[in-house]
């Protein structure tokens, strides 16, 4: 992309029927993209109940005052919703389990560091378990920030159904989520080669 683009601009909301090719066969007619223009943005989401994921589209075409075309695409595919009624009580345990881990190893990492003051940071693999344990809170944190946004995004969803609803700012939280327990399962790793006592 050329450029980045804000909020603005007009807008054309095309609904699902048969008179999408009579709106657009207008806009050409009155001109709608000129001289002026300096962006076209095409978004929408789809959803795969079978597969339980949703895909996040952008097409861009850039107009550069020097002229021709620049074109971007952007495709997500992300799981917003975490699990389905027959899997809910199996991936509450984990989630549970994994808050109990966390809890443990904050515990553990906060007597040692009460015990060794700023020495607790001079080895290796006490530094190792703190990183892990601010990637796991910042993943506890993460994942109840996008629980809430994608399901206010559902509901406005749910209410107003051919209004469209940016799923972007949902898949950007979601990908920052994945980096993070990304990072946890690295260090855990890590931390699991040392109980093995692997040679690292």
């Amino acid at each position: 992309m050329i450029s980045t683009y804000g909020g603005g601009g007009y807008v054309i909301i095309l609904e699902p029927g048969r008179y999408n090719h009579k709106r657009l066969w207008t806009l050409e007619n009155h001109l709608w993209i000129d001289h002026n223009t300096r962006a076209v943005l095409t978004e929408f989401t789809t959803y795969n109940g079978q597969s339980n994921l949703f895909s996040i589209v952008t097409l861009v075409a850039e107009f550069p005052a020097s002229g021709g075309v620049v074109t971007f695409n952007s495709i997500q595919t992300v799981r917003l919703y975490d699990f389905t009624e027959s899997s809910e009580v199996f991936v509450r345990c984990i989630q549970a389990f994994f808050l109990c881990f966390i809890a443990f190893f904050l515990f553990k990492s906060a007597k040692n560091l009460y015990r060794q003051g700023w020495n607790f940071f001079y080895q290796f693999w006490n530094c190792i378990e703190a990183a892990l344990v601010l990637f796991a809170a910042a993943a506890v944190g993460l994942y109840v920030y996008r629980y809430q946004q994608v399901s206010n995004l559902l509901v406005r969803v749910n209410a107003d159904p051919f209004n469209f609803k940016s799923f972007q700012f949902a898949a950007y939280w979601d990908d920052l989520y994945t980096f993070v327990m990304a990072a946890i399962v690295c260090l855990a790793t890590l931390k699991f080669n040392r109980l093995l006592r692997y040679k690292l």
